[in-house]
């Protein structure tokens, strides 16, 4: 076929599944090409993580082996657990000793949603940052949030002490990281798939040295193909020179802006046609230069301006600008 310019025109909803590692631990991608960014439309991330609480203190009853943990607001298994929704708060969660001096107690947020306490292995000559080793942290189960530690120096049971619990992000706790979300990616040409990326990687601190479980919902936009379009050109990057001339130098200096992109396409009567419903609002814009085949095609995610007369007679042509926020919205593939 010729070519064709295709919009968003609607949204499907995806609702909470699990993202895939792509294996650094900082990357995780669902099983789709695009996400929708259109208002009310974006993505929900929701990776296994503590938002606030969950801190640990020595019993107030003073039970020796157990401490109490303050109410939980986090992310778990896809589940917003905040507000009126958050994890209890738990007071005396037992744990039990080692035979050896040296061992490292995980308190998670288990799957169930309850706090619960998991002894590492003890060592009797010093502690391990290594997890399931020795005098080391256990692994968490890959379903639960870790919220501290508590690090003991003896094998005597005895009530827990303030300087015993070790709630450091990243590694004794789990707390949110900062992502940025891919509505789409591509690499080298290929197409990839959206998802998210972290900051830094997540911690493998997990049963089998994996990482927290990632989860998502989002809208995947439906294309509809913009009939009478014409004359499509994305934004792009452009740069520029000057020179500045002193007594004794000539200095040059670059600059780059971004352009915006535009198209034309006849709007009917101007009024019902469906794609100026998008008036002013971020949304896909596809074209396919020759065929639909997928693996030639350009994207962008841009926001539309509409501007036009209405003729006396002929087409009534209607001129859209595309606004991209960064070079990085299109992409060539």
């Amino acid at each position: 076929m010729a070519k064709a310019l295709f919009y968003e025109a609607g949204r499907t909803l995806v609702d909470v599944t699990e993202l895939t590692d792509a294996g650094d631990q900082k990357r995780f991608d669902s099983a789709v090409r695009r996400w929708s960014d259109y208002p009310g439309f974006s993505p929900e991330i929701l990776p296994n993580a503590v938002l606030s609480g969950g801190v640990g203190k020595p019993a107030v009853s003073e039970t020796a082996d157990a401490v109490d943990v303050s109410a939980v607001n986090c992310y778990l298994n896809g589940v917003k657990k905040t507000g009126t929704d958050k994890i209890a708060a738990a007071t005396d969660v037992a744990f039990t000793r080692g035979a050896t001096a040296y061992m490292i107690v995980s308190v998670v947020v288990t799957a169930a949603g309850a706090i619960d306490a998991i002894e590492g292995t003890d060592s009797a000559s010093s502690f391990s940052a290594t997890r399931g080793e020795a005098g080391g942290p256990p692994y968490v189960p890959v379903d639960a949030v870790e919220l501290f530690h508590i690090r003991l120096t003896s094998a005597t049971s005895g009530v827990v002490t303030a300087d015993e619990i070790s709630a450091v992000p990243g590694t004794s706790r789990e707390d949110l990281q900062s992502f940025s979300i891919h509505y789409s990616r591509v690499e080298n040409r290929i197409k990839g798939y959206a998802g998210v990326e972290f900051s830094n990687p997540l911690p493998a601190i997990h049963t089998g040295d994996l990482p927290a479980k990632v989860f998502a919902s989002f809208y995947t936009p439906n294309l509809a193909r913009l009939e009478a379009a014409r004359d499509v050109e994305f934004a792009a990057t452009t740069g520029s020179a000057s020179a500045e001339v002193f007594y004794d130098v000539v200095r040059n200096y670059e600059s780059k802006s971004l352009s915006a992109g535009s198209f034309e396409f006849d709007a009917g009567d101007g009024i019902s046609h469906p794609y100026l419903g998008l008036i002013e609002n971020r949304s896909w814009h596809v074209l396919y230069p020759d065929d639909l085949n997928p693996e030639i095609f350009t994207q962008v995610l841009a926001t539309p301006f509409i501007s036009g007369s209405f003729p006396a007679e002929g087409a009534n042509l209607r001129t859209v600008n595309l606004i991209s926020r960064t070079a990085a919205d299109l992409v060539i593939a």
